[in-house]
């Protein structure tokens, strides 16, 4: 998958991926879309950066709080955006 197919995916400018590797925090509307996507992925892992990155049971998976606000500490914006590279390195290995 190029960068141009994942950002329409999940409908969002290619300047906003852009934004994301150089540090800016994606909103919690585009974290959901990501996940809602691909579900493979493990909600704790793209929000906190903490645990598997590949949910093992991501077909039962259920995104419980879809209002929360991302942006809290807990994730500095060198992990969020090694977090990205290696999602998209991830993507593009499927």
């Amino acid at each position: 998958m190029t960068i141009e197919e994942f950002t329409a995916l999940i409908g969002v400018s290619k300047q906003s991926y852009s934004g994301w590797i150089a540090g800016a925090y994606p909103n919690s509307e585009v974290l959901i879309k990501i996940l809602k996507k691909f579900p493979e992925y493990s909600a704790e892992w793209l929000l906190l950066g903490e645990g598997e990155m590949i949910n093992s049971n991501h077909e039962t998976m259920v995104l419980k709080d879809p209002s929360t606000k991302y942006g809290e500490p807990g994730v500095s914006k060198k992990d969020l955006k090694q977090l990205f590279k290696k999602m998209i390195s991830e993507i593009d290995n499927m």
